[in-house]
């Protein structure tokens, strides 16, 4: 019958397996969950497909003579899970390799993101600068954990660097000598440092490299290298734009970050619906 063929449902069922396998995967080794794309949702959609699997084959296998139209029905069925499992599939696939939606929670990278900001975030590690804004994986970092354990921070310190902060500005050590480097957006245009009452402060308090120079939960000095103080290679320090006491969690607590916790950058801010604005 026209539309309902064996043929087309042994292809569809087949089709449907070999996606919930894919999906499955992917689920396997996805470390995070997304807004709209979280496990829960995934595993629901998986579920009802493997019943659908399964179902088909029984009828196919011991009713061969169903009426059309239930036969029909159940094809139409098979033939939308099989567009939805599709368009899932495609979606893992962006979301663990390319890009992914994320929302800022807390108050750490005021005033550049704020609490409930929505951001683009370019999947990968391979090629980072200063100032970055990255999204960590803070499952080892952080003494309270969440459901996903992702940071926000920026990127202020690059393998080899020895760098200080003095009177909330930055300099590094270049050819051996301290140079200033500016960071626009801590401040306003007459260079006056970003504050708002209790909210957020981007006023750096004094510190040189040394004093949180740690990696993993060894307290010991560790940027030394014959002789000189710097970050050992594939290590960064990372830091809120928040920089008040006590408003970020970031290397002053919990010191270097590898390169593989770095999820990926925090490329645009969305400020509309269809309107994104890139970071800087």
């Amino acid at each position: 019958m026209n539309g309902v063929s064996l043929k087309g449902f042994k292809f569809k069922i087949i089709s449907l397996i070999i996606s919930s396998v894919i999906i499955i995967f992917f689920q396997r080794f996805r470390r995070f969950n997304f807004d709209f794309l979280k496990r829960t949702y995934v595993l629901i959609i998986v579920a009802l497909t493997l019943i659908l699997i399964i179902t088909s084959v029984l009828v196919l296998l011991y009713v061969p003579d169903l009426n059309y139209k239930v036969k029909k029905l159940l094809y139409n069925t098979l033939d939308f899970f099989q567009t939805l499992t599709f368009a899932l599939v495609l979606f893992l696939c962006i979301f663990t390799f390319w890009f992914f939606p994320a929302t800022v929670q807390g108050r750490s990278m005021m005033p550049t993101l704020v609490e409930n900001n929505r951001v683009l975030i370019s999947v990968g590690n391979k090629k980072l600068s200063r100032f970055d804004i990255v999204v960590i994986d803070a499952t080892e970092l952080l003494e309270v954990h969440s459901e996903d354990d992702l940071i926000i921070k920026r990127i202020i310190g690059l393998p080899g660097d020895n760098f200080y902060y003095q009177d909330g500005k930055l300099y590094l050590y270049v050819d051996g000598i301290p140079t200033l480097i500016e960071e626009p957006y801590l401040v306003d245009e007459e260079g006056n440092f970003l504050k708002n009452g209790i909210l957020y402060d981007t006023e750096t308090e004094d510190f040189t490299l040394s004093d949180f120079c740690i990696i993993g939960s060894n307290l010991d000095n560790q940027c030394e290298i014959n002789g000189e103080i710097k970050i050992p290679g594939d290590y960064f320090f990372v830091m809120g734009d928040n920089r008040g006491r006590n408003k970020s969690v970031d290397s002053r607590t919990f010191g270097l970050i590898h390169r593989s916790k770095i999820v990926g950058k925090a490329k645009y801010i969305r400020q509309g619906l269809f309107k994104w604005k890139k970071l800087k």
